[in-house]
């Protein structure tokens, strides 16, 4: 059962990281299409009694998962009452079954297990994505990347899971490791991605944190707010940013790459309707105005901000339901702590800052509620054949049902006594 589940997670993992237009699967872009194969998967008869299952419920309402279930299950059920066309709920659903799924398998498997399914799926999709490029071109028209993702962006943050994930399992899987420690950087710099870099290199701050010790982190903060102060005091600020600006233009740094014009307008969608927003796939349609007006100058499908981007599926709900994600989050991994988990969700929550995260539905939001569900406590595991997270699962340690029962009997015969 653990090996067809490990199976599973690294098919969705690739499944949902290719852009079905890039391999002709359809014959327009469109990312919404990439999490439909978990919606299909789920749409099965096997599918819908996992939706109905006691356990798939008894990990959606615990602490790290509860509030991003809020979140959903308003964007599926209220927000339609203020959508723009019937694709949001379509979407709205998509957004919700992957986000099962994911949970599901992570609570199911644990996180040993879980990240070495993700790894072999990434392994599999980057050097392709590289070696493809050639021949399927395309790109943000700039000479950036992409290989099979929907854009560089989404191609880099996948690099910059894989290069986290290869962290965590170089001791027992070198090859895969290795494989993603070659390949993810050289994807990152080709996406040109630089929120992904970011995350990254923030992901294997953490990720290496017991090898460094706790204050690293902090550490590091510090040392970068000591730059940028030096940066300005030194007035080479316009220097550096012309230097980083992908457009050579330090204007291009201060908008985030004319984000913040694409928020204000966001903003003003939302506030036209706080409580349902414009519905979880209509924001394209929503900005075509502003589009028109030449408020905005350029197409956007998201709103470029995992917090905003809630809030344009589902309101202000839905989104204040996201902000209290990372306090649950950590009160459940405290009990659970795993560097490399943290890793993948800190890495994720930057992504966010300037990327919608949910919306696609994209790899990125899979991963999260993957390791959302390996913070499920071990008392209260929804499933009965999940591996410790502690000891990554072999064939050596797998335990029989029969065995285990074995085992328990001594210890209830002495507590019985």
């Amino acid at each position: 059962m653990i090996r067809r589940l490990q199976i599973v997670t690294a098919v969705i993992v690739v499944a949902i990281a290719i852009e079905p237009s890039r391999v002709g699967l359809i014959s327009s872009g469109s990312t919404d299409y990439a999490g439909w194969s978990v919606f299909v998967l789920l749409s099965t008869p096997g599918g819908l009694a996992l939706l109905l299952s006691p356990r798939v419920r008894a990990a959606l309402v615990q602490a790290p998962a509860l509030p991003l279930t809020l979140a959903l299950a308003w964007i599926v059920f209220v927000s339609p009452l203020g959508m723009l066309g019937i694709n949001d709920v379509v979407v709205a659903v998509a957004l919700a079954c992957v986000f099962i799924a994911g949970v599901w398998l992570g609570a199911s498997l644990g996180w040993p297990t879980t990240r070495l399914a993700a790894a072999r799926g990434l392994a599999i999709v980057l050097p392709l994505g590289l070696a493809m490029q050639p021949v399927l071109g395309g790109g943000a028209g700039d000479g950036r990347i992409q290989g099979l993702s929907a854009h560089p962006n989404e191609f880099g943050m996948a690099a910059a899971l894989g290069v986290i994930l290869a962290v965590g399992i170089l001791s027992q899987h070198r090859r895969t490791a290795l494989l993603l420690l070659a390949v993810g950087p050289v994807c990152i710099v080709v996406s040109d991605s630089r929120t992904a870099a970011l995350a990254a290199s923030v992901g294997l701050i953490v990720a290496a944190r017991p090898l460094i010790g706790r204050a690293a982190p902090g550490l590091a903060v510090i040392g970068a707010v000591f730059a940028a102060a030096g940066i300005v005091v030194s007035g080479a600020g316009d220097v550096v940013g012309d230097a980083v600006a992908r457009s050579g233009d330090a204007q291009e740094i201060v908008t985030v790459t004319g984000r913040t014009t694409l928020w204000n307008l966001s903003l003003d969608l939302i506030n036209a309707k706080p409580l349902t927003g414009v519905g979880a796939d209509s924001t394209t349609v929503a900005l075509e105005p502003a589009l028109e007006s030449g408020r905005l100058n350029w197409f956007a499908t998201s709103g470029h901000n995992a917090f905003l981007q809630f809030a344009l599926s589902g309101g202000w709900p839905a989104a204040i339901a996201f902000l209290a994600f990372p306090f649950t989050y950590w009160a459940a991994a405290r009990g659970r702590p795993s560097a490399g988990r943290d890793a993948i969700v800190v890495a994720i929550m930057i992504n966010g800052l300037t990327e919608s995260v949910m919306r696609e539905p994209g790899l990125a939001w899979f991963v999260l509620a993957l390791a959302i569900g390996s913070a499920v406590s071990v008392a209260r595991s929804p499933t009965a054949f999940r591996s410790s997270d502690d000891q990554p699962l072999s064939g050596s340690n797998s335990i029989s049902p029969s065995s285990s029962s074995t085992s328990l009997q001594p210890s209830i015969s002495a507590s019985a006594s």
